[in-house]
């Protein structure tokens, strides 16, 4: 049976200790091993087409429209107000749209989304520095926090909803064609939707 193992002496005489096999010999053979592993997992990413979590990501803009960093000089602005809020339960769900396609309930679509903690009566918001061009709004009293439009059996609304312009379709959702409006360059424009409740 072999005895144990005895570290060389090194040039003064002395014993050094022995490295243990689970550790780096080196700070830089350390580093080293870290930075190939690091290479390969990104290199792995981009081999998946997840490239894209190799960036940090930002806060998100409420706004996808939203022109503050550029301020271009047509952004406008929307001054949303919403009446007849049946109560202060849960929250307004609110989007914005630029183009048909989404409308009306389409979130990933929206340009803009919003969540507003619900009040009786009376609610606004203001979404800033948008582009000109054609808008439609919608937006629900999520009153149970849900986060969606609760609707019965045959698909009517249970909780509170409206879109931009009013429009009161009786058997089908509102079309973008009544309730688009228009937003000038640089303008503000108020927008009021009146809440309704089956």
């Amino acid at each position: 049976m072999n005895g144990p193992t005895t570290a060389p002496r090194g040039r003064d005489g002395r014993r050094g200790r022995a490295v243990p096999k689970n550790r780096c010999a080196s700070a830089r053979s350390c580093h080293t091993s870290r930075v190939k592993t690091t290479r390969d997992w990104e290199r792995h990413l981009r081999r998946w087409g997840l490239a894209a979590l190799l960036v940090a990501p930002a806060a998100a803009p409420s706004s996808a429209a939203a022109l503050s960093l550029e301020q271009r000089a047509d952004a406008g602005d929307l001054d949303i107000r919403l009446t007849n809020l049946r109560s202060g339960d849960g929250y307004v769900l609110l989007l914005v749209f630029d183009d048909p396609g989404g409308f009306p309930n389409a979130s990933a679509k929206a340009v803009h989304t919003a969540r507003i903690p619900a009040n009786k009566g009376r609610v606004t918001h203001l979404v800033p520095g948008l582009a000109a061009g054609r808008y439609a709004v919608t937006v629900v009293h999520d009153e149970n926090d849900n986060k969606k439009l609760d609707k019965n059996v045959f698909g009517i609304p249970k909780e509170g909803w409206g879109t931009s312009r009013n429009p009161r379709p009786r058997t089908r959702a509102p079309r973008w064609s009544e309730s688009s409006f228009a937003l000038e360059p640089g303008a503000k424009k108020a927008v009021s939707i009146s809440l309704l409740y089956p």
